[in-house]
């Protein structure tokens, strides 16, 4: 699997207009109003749909919760490692062991589900999270990193973010550079 770096570049501008948004339980961001919030799992669902299946392409509905990752709660186990995930993340036994081309790290806190779990990512060394105390924050804005004792796993998703290519004989490219040349 590869990522475009379109794609990250438009999750990170995207993510930067949302700092500071409350954090909204249930919520998930709107793609008319830079203004609404939205919870932890609806600010890494919606990374991941950007990511997975390109900005023009995803989904803004709610699609996942912490819950969606697998978690073994009669033994407070995290899921194996290697196991598949929502948008095929993979889980890992520790940070260690997440590949240096990973696309993106997700971070979780499974405590039952609902307010008592949490989960955040991180995207080329950017965090990208909502909580009940800063809302939509960042590094050094009320985020927790990776290594925090919160978390109870790790998933990454695969990479690597690679850069877009252009189709020079797309009729839009064509259309684009034909008018640039015009008298």
């Amino acid at each position: 699997m590869s990522v475009l770096q379109s794609s990250v570049n438009w999750v990170l501008d995207q993510y930067a207009r949302r700092l500071g948004d409350d954090y909204v339980y249930g919520g998930v961001y709107s793609p008319h109003d830079d203004s609404q919030g939205a919870d932890c799992s609806g600010v890494v669902g919606w990374v991941l749909e950007a990511l997975t299946k390109g900005p023009e392409s995803m989904n803004w509905n709610h699609n996942v919760s912490t819950e969606s990752w697998p978690f073994d709660y009669s033994s407070n186990s995290p899921a194996a490692p290697g196991t598949v995930g929502p948008y095929g993340t993979i889980a890992v036994a520790s940070l260690d062991d997440i590949p240096d081309d990973a696309a993106l790290i997700i971070d979780i806190e499974h405590g039952g589900g609902g307010a008592d779990s949490h989960t955040n990512a991180r995207l080329q060394w950017t965090f990208i999270e909502s909580n009940g105390s800063y809302g939509s924050c960042t590094n050094n804005s009320g985020c927790y990193y990776c290594d925090d004792d919160l978390w109870t796993d790790h998933w990454y998703l695969p990479g690597p973010i690679v850069q877009d290519e252009i189709n020079v004989t797309s009729p839009s490219f064509l259309k684009a550079i034909s008018s640039q040349f015009a008298a």
